[in-house]
């Protein structure tokens, strides 16, 4: 394997799926990584579960994956643009970013876009629930879901942020280019 790889999950040290350039799925069962057929050509740059039989990737041109812990199937996004991150608070509750003002939602059936107000790309996504979502991106941009709408929070920078994360809603963090790191403290 040579290709550039992009993002990583797992639900343990034996069940870790990785994703990348092409179209690229590996899995490793503990022992060691195959090749999962994803049926794309796209970059996949995202990838998360819910379960090891409830795993999510997305990419290029719009492509959304889904992995029953058998296959991984094609999903309708209903856009072409890029998706650069995936996260959920369950597999019937997540958000993809990605280019444009709109983040996506799936609901278990539909992915549909949520205007966002903002043309910035979002990088990254991370949520402490459903309804407590944070997705940032290029121009220090930092959005919020409050379970009905998403509102653009000032960040004090304007590198690009390409991860986010927290231990809840107001502990987040974010990292971005030039050694950028920011808090949301309690």
């Amino acid at each position: 394997m040579t290709d550039s790889l992009y993002a990583i999950w797992g639900t343990s040290g034996s069940n870790v799926f990785a994703v990348g350039y092409s179209g690229t799925i590996l899995h490793y069962d503990g022992t060691s990584w195959t090749t999962q057929e994803s049926g794309t050509t796209s970059w996949l740059r995202g990838v998360w579960g819910a379960s090891a039989n409830d795993v999510f990737a997305v990419g290029f041109g719009g492509t959304i994956l889904h992995y029953n812990g058998e296959t991984w199937a094609q999903q309708t996004s209903g856009t072409a643009s890029p998706f650069y991150g995936v996260w959920g608070a369950s597999g019937t509750d997540v958000f993809a970013v990605g280019n444009g003002d709109s983040i996506f939602h799936y609901n278990g059936t539909n992915w549909t876009g949520q205007s966002t107000g903002v043309v910035e790309p979002q990088l990254g996504v991370w949520g402490a629930n459903g309804s407590d979502v944070f997705a940032v991106g290029n121009s220090g941009t930092i959005l919020h879901y409050n379970g009905t709408g998403w509102d653009k929070e000032t960040s004090g920078t304007f590198a690009a942020l390409w991860g986010v994360w927290g231990a809840s809603g107001s502990d987040v963090f974010a990292v971005g280019s030039g050694g950028t790191v920011l808090h949301r403290a309690p």
